[in-house]
């Protein structure tokens, strides 16, 4: 093992659009180096999770109608991830750390405050009502070891906006 070795996680944010009239958007990636001596001792492994700014990722979503019907603005936002080159001990989780700026007073987001593991499988992160501007997202791997080789891991992170 190369003792200069680094870890470096990259994330791709992908939108998907369900329903019409609607808009919802997601800016920010992550890219994290590892240096090999954060591990001190020969098998030791990395003791702390890898957290991203509290920011990381911005979202802005308004819902639309879906049929005709507007549900009274309700709207669910979904996680899940596609791996491109990413080794399945280390775990990717996501959290909303704000509100963000609401387009109207009775608007209501709730859920998704604690760390969700993020898996192929499209999951329940949060859900609301009405529009809302500028909710940071962050993202935190876990799962570092010595066993898992030293290079460069990327995957995506989706998120569904259902309203």
């Amino acid at each position: 093992m190369n003792p200069k070795g680094r870890y470096i996680f990259i994330l791709v944010m992908l939108i998907h659009h369900i329903a019409s009239a609607q808009f919802f958007s997601t800016t920010g990636s992550w890219v994290v180096s590892v240096p090999a001596s954060t591990i001190t001792e020969a098998g030791n492994n990395y003791t702390q999770a890898i957290a991203s700014a509290t920011d990381q990722t911005i979202m802005n979503l308004v819902p639309g109608t879906n049929n005709g019907q507007n549900r009274n603005g309700i709207w669910d936002v979904y996680i899940s991830k596609e791996d491109s080159d990413w080794d399945g001990r280390l775990i990717i989780s996501a959290r909303r750390t704000g509100t963000g700026t609401p387009n109207s007073s009775n608007n209501s987001i709730i859920g998704g405050t604690t760390y969700t593991t993020v898996s192929a499988t499209p999951s329940a992160f949060f859900s609301g009502r009405g529009g809302y501007n500028n909710i940071p997202i962050q993202y935190m791997v876990s799962g570092l070891t010595v066993l898992i080789p030293v290079k460069a891991y990327t995957t995506n992170i989706t998120y569904t906006f259902l309203n």
